[in-house]
């Protein structure tokens, strides 16, 4: 609050700076003294109520702010200059400014206004969230704008928070909807085959060739199902914390041999190349690792690279690599596949989440294989990553510790 009352006062009295001290005149000196006692009472309820008040001209002057308003806006005397600011100075751009100065307007006309606005606090550059309501009042005789200011910096975090909580639940909502439209899917189509194919193998004209067909067919299927159930409890023990690392002595070149015979009948029948790089002679190839979540990754990325690759080649393999921790095993499946737009590149290791086929081809699975992979990855120290271009292949990288056993 400003001093020019005493100021008038030291004017009517004529005896100088300390004339409220001095004065000779008893009637007058007592009228100062209740003047100044109403104003020292009046600032004292003003920095004990919970909100921040300020007092400024239609140009943004400060008139007056209370404690609550100097903690906000941090109106420190050691941030100000000369302890003199505008209102305007808690705006970081012109158009906020102008926006700023029209509401003034509209109240100085008489109009209320209740806005929730960013400041920044002087001498910071981190923003704070403030609800303020304003009003035209009287100051001295002087027509003012009296705003109240609530910090509403921990409330607006709040309800961010909230926004995320409620889109990702609607999220999570949406894709168990459509984990469940597929597990249907998905089970439902190799159940048919099996319960299918098994009742016509009871047919005695049969030959010895369909019947042999049909077994490969209800084979197939089972093997199709059990990998469903595998990846539903798979998931279900990661998200209930239960998969341990259970790390043994072991050679990744028998792996790697092991991952090749497995996948080679289905390189083949699409007519793809199926190829493998081993970065450790035959006899440094032994390991301290967790070979089954390593197999594991790697035969979920291999899968779904002959999956989503129509004509090329598919190749895996590793190589020993410096990392930023020391040295490290660099796996890697390279296809020459439909690749996977940059913009889906992060989700597609989400629960759930499956790639895009636009040949309109129907790709088998539940979405859940890269998500198995990245967590097998965190548990063994790892990390999963792809490289792709749309139309043109994908390259996945997985990451983990070189421990040697020599």
């Amino acid at each position: 609050m400003r001093d020019d009352w005493r100021e008038q006062r030291n004017q009517i009295i004529g005896l100088g700076e300390n004339s409220f001290k001095k004065s000779y005149y008893p009637e007058l000196q007592e009228k100062l003294s209740e003047l100044e006692t109403s104003y020292k009472n009046l600032k004292s309820i003003f920095d004990n109520v919970g909100e921040g008040i300020v007092l400024h001209d239609e140009n943004g002057c400060i008139y007056f702010h209370n404690r609550q308003a100097e903690g906000i806006i941090n109106a420190r005397k050691n941030v100000l200059k000369d302890n003199e600011f505008n209102v305007l100075d808690l705006f970081s751009n012109d158009c906020d400014k102008n926006k700023m100065l029209a509401i003034w307007e509209e109240v100085m006309g008489g109009a209320s206004r209740v806005i929730s606005i960013p400041l920044i606090p002087l001498g910071s550059e981190k923003k704070v969230y403030v609800q303020v309501s304003m009003n035209k009042t009287i100051w001295y005789g002087k027509p003012l704008i009296v705003v109240v200011i609530r910090d509403f910096t921990e409330r607006a975090r709040f309800e961010n928070q909230l926004v995320k909580a409620k889109e990702k639940a609607e999220e999570g909502e949406r894709l168990m909807t459509a984990f469940l439209q597929n597990i249907s899917h998905e089970i439902r189509t190799p159940l048919n085959a099996i319960m299918g194919f098994s009742g016509l193998l009871v047919e005695d004209e049969l030959t010895h060739d369909r019947r042999k067909d049909f077994v490969s067919i209800i084979l197939r299927s089972s093997n199709q199902l059990l990998n469903i159930v595998n990846d539903i409890l798979t998931i279900s023990s990661i998200e209930t914390s239960q998969v341990k690392l259970s790390v043994t002595k072991s050679d990744i070149n028998e792996m790697i041999d092991k991952l090749f015979a497995s996948f080679k009948e289905d390189a083949d029948t699409k007519g793809l190349e199926l190829c493998y790089h081993k970065g450790f002679a035959e006899n440094k190839a032994e390991v301290y690792t967790d070979v089954l979540k390593l197999y594991q990754i790697m035969s979920n990325l291999i899968s779904n690279a002959l999956k989503y690759t129509n004509k090329g080649s598919v190749t895996f393999g590793y190589d020993l690599k410096s990392c930023e921790e020391g040295e490290c095993i660099l796996f890697f499946v390279k296809d020459t596949g439909i690749g996977i737009e940059k913009e889906r590149q992060n989700v597609i290791f989400e629960k759930f989440r499956k790639i895009d086929d636009k040949s309109g081809a129907l790709n088998t699975g539940m979405g859940l294989g890269l998500s198995i992979a990245k967590a097998f990855a965190d548990i063994m120290s790892g990390r999963i990553r792809v490289e792709s271009v749309a139309g043109k292949g994908s390259v996945f990288y997985l990451e983990i510790p070189y421990k040697p056993i020599y």
